[in-house]
């Protein structure tokens, strides 16, 4: 090996020293430029070289457990590292296990149908979390036609009502008259007071025909159902499409708009559980009017008014006998009676609903069962109103993408009245005829 201690190039002093002992004698040069190369070479390679070791050496492994708040292990569930692409999912069992550079972190769990849960590590290697289930915001989730989608993918108009305690703790005699003031755009008009007649008319946007203004009615998929035959405690949401969108699904019949129902189901229950829900009101009759109380008084206005146009001669009754009459009915009302016809045909109205309901579910099957009454006497005497209501629905999963079951409803009612409209009835068969009289 040679050793030399000149140089033909002018280099740096550290290198070209004489005291500088070159180990390759093929080297005869180094210029600067080659010299910035090689160095920035060697500082890369050796900046990998570390960042790989202190992720191996500093990479802290984190262990758990993902349960829901029964205990129930949850397979699947998102586990990341806040603000990395670090990640991993549980197994089976619920357990998953995550390397990361740093015990200062914050790990993010994530499931479908959970509330996303954000855990800081805090130097612990072992961390086990319960996640929440969410509740379904309803309003971001409308049923249309036979099926679901969300609301802001929706085109046309909808309105949606949620029925919770607040509407069924409600004395409302059937579910129209219960949406009244509930739904901007749909009006519901009660014409009538009578003990199982008192259905509201429900009208949406306005009267758009002179024939049937009224709205489909679909529950659970099951178009021109009658709405006031449906047990309000069944109800889970009420949808209401306004606009002509709505056609697109239903055709002509949807001319007025639609009714969308849908029933309770024990979806999302783990636990069986039993309501029992009762409400009761008392109505009392309002005079409009003074009507007349008895015999003479009524004989007389009579006779005031045939005086108009007929001699007093040619009346029908002398005003005598009616002068006598009144007299003779303060010392003998059997014989010449003084009846206020108002007060009798005239009571106070009650109404009674009792509804009991179980519903429950697990990961495969869901159930909902309800019976209820309905018992309601009207305002005027033999008008009483009785309905009994059963529904029973069944869901199953068979498998991941397919659902088996049967809905059942049934209902049972008795209707007692005089006129077909409580005091006046249009009908000319009628021998009642048009008024109260």
């Amino acid at each position: 090996m040679n050793f030399f201690t000149q140089s033909s190039c002018k280099l740096p002093a550290i290198i070209c020293s004489k005291k500088l002992l070159v180990a390759r004698p093929q080297l005869s040069c180094i210029n600067k430029a080659n010299t910035g190369k090689i160095i920035r070479r060697i500082s890369f390679t050796f900046a990998l070289l570390i960042s790989a070791f202190l992720q191996i050496s500093f990479a802290a492994p984190i262990t758990g457990r993902v349960t829901d708040e029964n205990g129930t292990a949850l397979a699947g569930v998102s586990v990341t590292l806040r603000g990395t692409s670090t990640g991993a999912s549980t197994n089976a069992e619920g357990r998953y296990s995550i390397n990361v550079p740093s015990l200062n972190g914050t790990l993010v769990f994530s499931y479908v149908g959970y509330t996303t849960q954000e855990v800081a590590i805090g130097g612990r290697s072992a961390i086990d979390v319960r996640l929440a289930a969410t509740t379904t915001q309803l309003n971001d989730v409308v049923v249309v036609g036979y099926g679901r989608q969300r609301k802001v993918d929706l085109v046309g108009s909808v309105s949606m009502v949620n029925v919770d305690e607040k509407l069924t703790s409600r004395a409302v005699p059937n579910v129209s008259s219960g949406l009244t003031g509930l739904v901007p755009g749909l009006a519901a008009v009660q014409s009538s007071g009578m003990a199982g007649n008192n259905a509201a008319n429900l009208i949406i946007r306005g009267l758009g025909t002179v024939n049937n203004a009224s709205p489909l009615v679909v529950v659970d998929g099951m178009p021109d159902v009658d709405i006031n035959r449906i047990n309000i405690n069944d109800i889970e949401t009420i949808s209401v499409l306004k606009d002509a969108t709505s056609s697109a699904v239903y055709g002509s019949r949807a001319a007025n708009g639609v009714i969308l129902i849908t029933t309770r189901t024990g979806r999302g229950q783990r636990k069986t559980s039993i309501n029992f829900n009762s409400n009761s009101s008392i109505t009392t009759p309002r005079k409009g009017m003074q009507f007349m109380a008895d015999y003479p008084r009524a004989l007389t206005l009579h006779q005031r008014r045939a005086a108009v146009s007929t001699l007093p001669g040619n009346q029908q009754f002398k005003n005598g006998t009616i002068d006598q009459w009144m007299a003779l009915g303060m010392v003998d009302r059997v014989r010449f009676p003084n009846t206020d016809w108002w007060d009798i045909i005239m009571r106070n109205g009650t109404f009674q609903n009792y509804n009991l309901s179980a519903s429950g579910g697990n990961e495969s099957s869901n159930f909902f069962a309800s019976v209820g009454l309905k018992d309601e006497n009207g305002l005027q005497i033999n008008n009483d109103y009785k309905q009994y209501n059963a529904r029973f629905n069944f869901e199953y999963k068979v498998k991941k993408n397919m659902n088996i079951g049967f809905k059942f409803n049934g209902n049972w009612s008795n209707f007692t009245y005089a006129l077909n409209e409580g005091f006046t009835d249009p009908d000319p068969t009628n021998t009642a005829g048009v008024d109260m009289q």
